[in-house]
């Protein structure tokens, strides 16, 4: 649950079950409660019963970021190639999804024990929001693999959820923040060694 100014409250539902014996899934929602009202996003589809159990979990793994003022929410999904964007003053939702990434299709049919190591990959790792936009650390490696990999890719978007600019850096960074007063971008490196850019 996430509490923002006047009353109101963005709360994410993650994947459940009745009886995880059977393994048949219920996709993560969406609410946005502003006083007595309640908005319901369901833009993901029903999970039917996965090959392997813990792909349903790993499908919709994500991370949210909101803006300081409280307007916008981007949802980061970590095992596709998926960005939400959730505008409260509206109550609209934009999906922005890479079409080279497999779908939730995929993970839950093709997806076994057997094979996890060598199909699952990290899309995106990190994201964080200002007031006028947002930005997410991208990968797109294995996840299992030796990730050894010394670069970054990071994009630019604005809130209609279009890519303006995209920053190639040679570190591989895991978390990000930027100040919109200094035009400064600072991210953290795997070894935890902080670094700042100034964008232009």
């Amino acid at each position: 649950i996430f509490h923002l100014n006047g009353n109101r409250e963005f709360i994410y539902k993650t994947v459940t079950y009745n009886d995880p014996r059977d393994g048949i899934f219920s996709p993560p929602k969406y609410f946005f409660h502003e006083g007595n009202k309640e908005k319901e996003w369901n833009i993901y589809p029903n999970i039917i019963k996965p090959q392997f159990k813990n792909s349903a979990i790993d499908s919709y793994y994500s991370k949210t970021s909101i803006s300081p003022n409280g307007k916008h929410i981007v949802d980061m999904n970590c095992f596709i190639d998926l960005l939400t964007v959730f505008d409260l003053e509206t109550k609209q939702s934009t999906g922005i999804m890479n079409p080279e990434s497999y779908t939730f299709e995929y993970l839950e049919k093709e997806i076994t024990e057997e094979n996890v190591e060598q199909k699952i990959k990290f899309y995106n790792t990190f994201a964080c929001a200002t007031d006028k936009r947002f930005f997410v650390i991208e990968d797109g490696d294995y996840y299992f693999k030796d990730r050894r990999k010394q670069e970054s890719v990071i994009s630019e978007y604005n809130w209609k959820g279009v890519r303006e600019k995209v920053y190639k850096l040679n570190k591989r960074f895991t978390n990000i923040a930027f100040c919109e007063k200094n035009q400064k971008l600072y991210l953290i490196e795997e070894y935890e060694y902080l670094y700042n850019f100034i964008l232009k």
